[in-house]
């Protein structure tokens, strides 16, 4: 008698017990989110002065929200942008991600893909060209400014190798410090990250978000 009444009461709270149990569990277990890829034409349809709600619309809802900043981690390309503190988008960065070599994205006033241009391919009369570094990274930089008068872009290409990166695809150069010049050939240095800004403040493209 004793026997059957202990399993009848194990029987009912398991059967109270276990959908609690799987509810707690679905409840308050960290989200398993997947990532799909990036739109190949963004950098078309993602310019400065682009609004919050038309970039959730292209792009969803950040990844990563710091400060004015959101960050989306895609399979193949992280995406920063930088908003101003009282209006639209202040400036969009893109870089590839991953060790393939196939992630190609349009820019538009190029006629390469980034995932094909080299800083060689950069570089021009009205471009300027330098070195940054940091302890987490060196880059080479690309600048220059596009468009008339109260209407221009400023883009910025760059070569960056972070210490410790997973995620950035990897460029690689060698730079002298002490003649400030770029040892490597310039068209075997990938451009692996790029952005438009409707600033003329310094871009940073924070990889680490990835």
């Amino acid at each position: 008698m004793l026997e059957a009444l202990t399993g009848i009461i194990g029987k009912t709270l398991g059967a109270v017990v276990s959908p609690l149990w799987r509810y707690l569990i679905a409840t308050f277990r960290r989200p398993n989110i997947s990532l799909g890829k990036a739109p190949k034409n963004i950098l078309e349809h993602l310019k400065p002065s682009a609004s919050q709600d038309h970039v959730r619309a292209l792009l969803g809802p950040a990844h990563q929200v710091i400060n004015q900043y959101w960050f989306y981690s895609f399979t193949d390309a992280l995406v920063q942008i930088e908003f101003w503190e009282d209006g639209g988008a202040k400036s969009i960065a893109l870089g590839l991600v991953g060790t393939k070599k196939v992630h190609r994205f349009p820019v538009p006033i190029c006629s390469k893909d980034l995932g094909q241009l080299s800083i060689a391919d950069m570089q021009q009369e009205q471009c300027t060209f330098r070195y940054r570094d940091s302890l987490r990274h060196q880059e080479l930089l690309v600048e220059m400014r596009i468009g008339p008068s109260g209407a221009w872009s400023n883009w910025t290409f760059g070569a960056m190798m972070a210490v410790g990166s997973q995620v950035l695809h990897e460029s690689f150069f060698e730079w002298d410090m002490e003649a400030n010049s770029l040892k490597t050939d310039p068209s075997l240095v990938l451009v692996n990250w790029v952005a438009v800004s409707n600033s003329g403040d310094e871009v940073y493209f924070d990889w680490s978000m990835g």
